[in-house]
């Protein structure tokens, strides 16, 4: 009976996240697969074992106050899906799928131990099993450090409970079951509660009274005692923050407040899915809460306190499922402030709901003299949940829906915003970037002052600006080069850039300084790419060069160094750096700037043959390939009357022009080529390649 109910509880959750198998690698996957060498390659394993779990590139090293976690087993799966299937995301994603049926089995197997029946035992697997809050952690391949970890942290309950009912083998697998989960995340800490709850059930489950309570204490204090230890190492050798912030009393406990009844809510209602929920704010210099979560979760404890308290003897069940349910929420209840982005996350949920579960089945066995009300009722729940984990697992199978989405519930969104610049920037669409630009640095400077992230958004703003500008227009190219010379600049106390008819000046101060400070080498590759637009190749190889030195894995400085090396004809400079990129992120992120390269090349050596017009063509069909239209059209320029008297040249000359920002001669010329009705078609056809016409 036991195995059959468990088969059908794996099955219902495999269908219930399905939708993500076919997911792309979204949000932090990116960095933590496609972009991390370490996983590339079953080579670096030493790699998993050494470094914390973010330390995969030197541009995220910038960041001094990020999270250090060791998870070497979580970086060791990816590698080994990728092993598997070539970068497919799938198999990531099955990986998932299949630890959180195994997940399942043993929530199950362990509510079996926790209560006496098998009918509260699988409903409360079930509500464990389908939970909304779990696609965040089964649908999106970052998530699965909780699905692998709570696998550990259930196989060591397991276990323990087979050591304490006499069985030999049981501390064997406790002991290597411990390791695990302490190798996959730092919320391992959390094994005594668990251990504490085995021994409860060992004991019959009794009521709770001061003896039995000591013996579950007593149970749990050598896993407590190596969490301490663990704790106290990692605090030596690879402390998670460098630094706690700082944070006055009262916000610091409207910030657990709020958290316990985010949590709450969403454990119980599993209420407006989002990956940011309580995005951290503040407002004129003081922090945003939210009073009505800070209420409730003030309310809800002293509610679940009192109800664990009230039920001790008449059913220990709900007792312990409460306690189990908020021991399991410390770690990430900013009872202790974690300096992340929001609050709280959906993920975070995925240990602590088997408190919950443990509570709907002693409820269940509570309530069995109304079976079948209970039964009912129970179904519809089922039910619900079943069709919002469906409806939650399909936003993580399609980027642009997950972000609209995110952007539609908080509009503060920065993260939303990244990924609608980056979109409408790989789009080609650099007007409506640059729109978001701006929208974006309204929200930073409004609400995220505190972490300067204004300066993010000036700086893609300008960027965008300079893709808006065409090589001829060298004013306003070096105007923009002077703005970020200013932000490389440690005196400078402003940064202005004249962007045609548009000016933006970003004031130095504070954190904005220190955030400026954190994106050097972005700005540093973004000189380098103006000064090679300048026609200042060397200067633009020292800046890649400093690039390089500061970041070794950008993969921007090698692509951009590239571009220049070719242009200033240094060919075997751009060979190696487009090879130093294909070593440590793979040949498909340089392969269109390997094939610009090399068709470069190819034309540079057939215009060692050429001489007379032929030279020119190739001259300037070497530079066109490698995007320096301004320097293209300069080799051709001089001869335009004779250009202009060859239809086959005079076409391809006319959207060169245009491409260098010579419209007027552009138009010119292609209205000695085409009829009058397709010379404003062509032109707004160029316009759109080169992303300045939407």
């Amino acid at each position: 009976m036991d195995v059959l109910v468990a088969a059908i509880l794996a099955a219902v959750a495999f269908v219930a996240f399905s939708p993500g198998l076919f997911g792309p690698f979204l949000w932090d996957d990116v960095s933590l697969i496609p972009s991390n060498p370490a996983v590339r390659s079953l080579a670096h394993y030493r790699a998993w074992f050494t470094r914390d779990f973010w330390d995969i590139s030197p541009d995220l090293l910038q960041f001094a106050n990020r999270v250090r976690y060791y998870r070497p087993l979580v970086t060791a799966s990816y590698a080994l899906d990728w092993r598997l299937g070539g970068g497919n995301p799938f198999v990531f994603h099955l990986t998932n799928s299949l630890a959180h049926l195994g997940v399942v089995v043993l929530a199950y197997a362990t509510l079996r131990r926790w209560t006496s029946a098998v009918v509260p035992a699988a409903l409360g697997a079930a509500f464990f099993a389908i939970h909304p809050t779990k696609a965040e952690s089964v649908a999106w391949i970052a998530g699965r450090t909780d699905i692998f970890c709570t696998l550990a942290m259930l196989l060591a309950t397991l276990g323990a409970g087979l050591r304490m009912r006499g069985a030999r083998r049981g501390i064997a697998l406790e002991v290597a079951a411990t390791v695990v989960a302490y190798l996959t995340k730092e919320g391992a800490i959390l094994l005594p509660a668990l251990i504490a709850v085995e021994q409860w059930s060992a004991l019959e489950r009794p009521p709770l009274d001061r003896p039995v309570v000591k013996k579950m204490l007593g149970a749990a204090l050598p896993q407590l005692a190596f969490a301490i230890g663990y704790l106290l190492l990692r605090a030596k050798v690879m402390p998670l923050r460098p630094a706690s912030p700082v944070v006055a009393l009262g916000d610091h406990a409207q910030f657990f407040f709020e958290s316990i009844g985010r949590y709450v809510a969403l454990a119980v209602g599993a209420h407006e899915l989002s990956s940011q929920h309580a995005l951290l704010r503040t407002l004129n210099g003081r922090f945003v809460h939210h009073a009505g979560f800070v209420a409730f979760g003030a309310v809800a404890l002293l509610g679940l306190a009192a109800a664990a308290f009230a039920m001790r003897r008449r059913a220990p069940a709900i007792t312990v499922g409460i306690a189990l349910f908020l021991a399991l929420l410390v770690p990430v209840s900013n009872l202790v402030l974690a300096g992340l982005g929001t609050l709280v996350a959906e993920r975070f949920l995925y240990a602590p709901l088997l408190g919950v579960a443990l509570v709907v089945a002693a409820a269940v066995e509570l309530l069995t003299p109304h079976r079948r009300v209970v039964l009912a009722l129970s179904s519809a729940v089922v039910l619900v949940a079943f069709v919002r984990t469906l409806d939650r697992a399909i936003d993580f199978a399609d980027e642009t829906r997950f972000w609209t989405r995110e952007r539609e519930r908080h509009p503060e969104s920065l993260e939303a915003h990244r990924f609608a610049i980056a979109k409408a920037r790989e789009g080609h669409r650099y007007r409506t970037a640059m729109k978001l630009a701006l929208d974006a640095r309204e929200q930073a400077a409004r609400f995220y002052a505190h972490a300067g992230s204004e300066a993010e958004f000036v700086h893609d703003y300008v960027e965008l600006g300079a893709l808006m500008t065409p090589d001829r227009s060298v004013e306003v190219l070096r105007s923009i080069d002077g703005f970020f010379g200013a932000l490389l600049d440690p005196l400078a106390v402003s940064a202005t850039a004249e962007l045609g008819e548009a000016r933006v000046t970003l004031r130095i101060s504070g954190n904005l300084r220190d955030r400026i400070r954190a994106m050097r080498v972005r700005t540093v590759i973004a000189r380098a790419t103006l000064q090679s637009r300048l026609g200042r190749d060397d200067v633009a190889g020292r800046l890649v060069d400093e690039a390089y030195a500061a970041c070794p894995g950008c993969i921007n400085a090698g692509i951009i160094g590239a571009l220049s090396a070719a242009r200033a004809g240094n060919y075997p400079r751009a060979r190696e750096l487009c090879d130093r990129v294909a070593a440590s992120r793979g040949e498909a992120v340089v392969a269109e700037q390997r094939k610009a390269i090399e068709s470069a090349y190819v034309a540079r050596r057939q215009a060692e043959l050429a001489s007379g017009p032929i030279l020119l063509n190739l001259q300037a069909t070497e530079l066109s390939r490698l995007e320096a239209w301004g320097r293209a059209y300069e080799v051709l320029a001089p001869y335009r009357a004779q250009i202009e008297t060859a239809p086959g040249f005079a076409f391809g000359f006319a959207e060169l022009a245009f491409r260098a920002g010579e419209a007027k001669v552009a138009r010119e010329v292609l209205e000695k080529q085409v009829p009058a009705e397709r010379v404003a078609p062509t032109l707004d056809l160029w316009g759109r390649k080169m992303g300045w016409v939407e």
